[in-house]
C-alpha cells in the first residue's frame, strides 16, 4: 500500500491489476511488432511533402 499510496488493500490490489494489465498489453504489442513488423505507406520524402503542404 506504500507504493501505491492506497489507503485501503482494495484500492491497492486495483492500482496493482491495472498496472499489470497495462504492462500485458506492451508485452502483447511488443511481440506482435516483432513478428509482424509495420508497415509504411509512404516514404519519408513523400511525408515531408505532405506536412509542407
Amino acid at each position: 500500500m506504500e507504493l501505491s499510496d492506497a489507503s485501503t488493500v482494495t484500492d491497492a490490489l486495483k492500482t496493482a491489476l491495472a498496472h499489470y494489465i497495462s504492462i500485458e498489453k506492451i508485452k502483447r504489442t511488443s511481440n506482435s511488432i516483432v513478428t509482424e513488423p509495420l508497415e509504411f505507406y509512404y516514404t519519408a520524402a513523400e511525408l515531408r511533402s505532405k506536412n509542407q503542404s
